[in-house]
């Protein structure tokens, strides 16, 4: 009987130090995934940061395009009622026996 007492003793401390060899592996195994799992956060956030970063670059470079559009719009514009007030003024429709007027010279100079 002793010696059935002194076996099950040794298969119950056999049994929890498995157990406890198991969940010692086990948090080890989370520990390191844990880890790994931070990194890749942390690489994540980085690259979304980077990306913001390119994102708002491209942004400034749009809002700066737009404004060199709307320039350029407005010079359009300008020229061309320039033109058409030129090419409208009586004394520059016929002077073909002329000299060129000053209004047209300037058309022709831009």
């Amino acid at each position: 009987m002793l010696t059935q007492l002194i076996g099950a003793m040794l298969n119950v401390k056999t049994l929890i130090f498995a157990i406890i060899a198991f969940l010692v592996c086990r948090n080890a195994y989370l520990y390191f995934y844990n880890e790994r799992q931070a990194e890749e956060l942390q690489q994540l956030r980085q690259e979304t940061q980077l990306a913001i970063n390119r994102l708002d670059h491209f942004v400034e470079q749009q809002q700066q395009l737009n404004k060199a559009i709307e320039q350029l719009e407005q010079y359009k514009h300008e020229q061309q009622q320039q033109t058409e007030h030129t090419l409208n003024d009586e004394k520059n429709k016929n002077w073909s026996d002329q000299p060129v007027p000053s209004g047209v010279v300037e058309l022709l100079t831009k």
